[in-house]
């Protein structure tokens, strides 16, 4: 089914974003230029005061905190030149003095300037293990290089997410995988590039995949049910085969989601001839059941409240439903199979990537 079809159906079935967890709120959005700049010439002898160099590149980079079993974490970097990290790592971000960005935590966009010569950037990712990072020395949990032409573009906007189990993996992913999980979902920094063009006729959304113990040899499948599971409409199938690690492309839909449900289930081997968004039965036993059933706005609503409380204040930037002019990335992240109560239950939460326009 194509996308422009999947759009349609979405619209007919429809009756129906640190900026993050305790690290910071809608204050942090990253200055831009106001325009100020008439362009008009005055025909005045010139002062001196000319517009001078043009501004130097930037780069724009968020951390997301998906390591369920990781410490709360703060970051620091040092610009990469001739090939190699020069200076003293600056930070750390969050200072000090705020709270570092824990499990679910997403900080904002921080802007990185690209002056000529610098390759890219060198993301160290302390763990607050033993107590508050105070500074950028010792060895970090994770670090990876980000290189200009190969993970980001000047002016591009970036999430780098830590993914992946920090130090022991938990025996939690079952027997499907064998028993204790595989050293494929260690801990890990992944970049995925964000989309900044929002449609005043659409709503752009995403899935991030960073929960580590999904059983699903094949990936999985995410489809938007309009009545839900107990409804009588056929879903719709939004993301196809999507592995641990990896983000799909923004879909667009024309018109807004605000009821309905999205459901998961494993993806099955290519070739296997079975209808999609659906459970399968072979003979007497269920070989695919739905992982997990997200309603729209209820579950959304729950996640929200509860990181909500746990970060002591609102968070705008997770939203409930999916309005027109909005881009939305889904993190999957936590442990399938833990209790509700749990704080590395599973979980998805819609974080809103760019302010939307009124």
């Amino acid at each position: 089914m194509n996308r422009e079809l999947r759009s349609r159906m979405l619209g007919l079935a429809l009756v129906v974003a640190m900026a993050g967890v305790g690290c910071g709120d809608d204050d942090d959005v990253v200055p831009t230029d106001a325009g100020t700049d008439s362009g008009t010439d005055s025909a005045m002898p010139d002062a001196g005061m000319d517009a001078g160099p043009p501004p130097t590149p930037e780069v724009f980079v968020r951390i997301a905190h998906l390591s369920p079993n990781g410490s709360p974490v703060r970051v620091c970097t040092d610009a990469i030149i001739g090939g190699e990290p020069i200076g003293v790592p600056g930070g750390p971000l969050p200072p000090a003095a705020d709270p570092a960005i824990p499990f679910r935590g997403v900080s904002p966009y921080v802007p990185f300037p690209l002056p000529a010569g610098v390759e890219g950037y060198r993301v160290l990712i302390f763990a607050e293990t033993e107590g508050p990072v105070t500074s950028c020395t010792g060895a970090p949990t994770l670090s990876a290089n980000v290189m200009l032409g190969e993970d980001i573009e000047a002016e591009g906007y970036y999430t780098v997410a830590a993914i992946g189990f920090v130090d022991e993996r938990p025996d939690v992913c079952g027997a499907e995988l064998d028993g204790p999980c595989p050293e494929s979902l260690d801990a890990d920094l992944v970049v995925f590039e964000d989309d900044t063009e929002l449609d005043a006729e659409a709503s752009k959304i995403r899935v991030i995949h960073a929960i580590p113990n999904i059983p699903a040899q094949f990936g999985v499948q995410i489809c938007f049910d309009p009545d839900t599971a107990e409804g009588e409409m056929e879903p719709v199938l939004l993301f196809d085969r999507l592995n641990f690690g990896e983000a799909t492309e923004y879909f667009a839909s024309d018109a807004a989601i605000t009821a309905g449900s999205l459901r998961i289930f494993s993806a099955l081997p290519e070739g296997m001839d079975a209808p999609d968004c659906q459970t399968v039965v072979v003979g007497e036993m269920v070989v695919r059941a739905p992982l997990q059933e997200l309603f729209i706005p209820a579950t959304f609503s729950a996640v929200k409240m509860g990181l909500e409380m746990g970060a002591g204040r609102e968070i705008d930037q997770i939203v409930t439903s999916f309005a027109l002019n909005r881009i939305t990335t889904i993190f999957a992240q936590g442990l399938l199979g833990t209790a509700p109560t749990s704080p590395q239950t599973a979980a998805f939460v819609p974080w809103q990537d760019l302010p939307a326009v009124d």
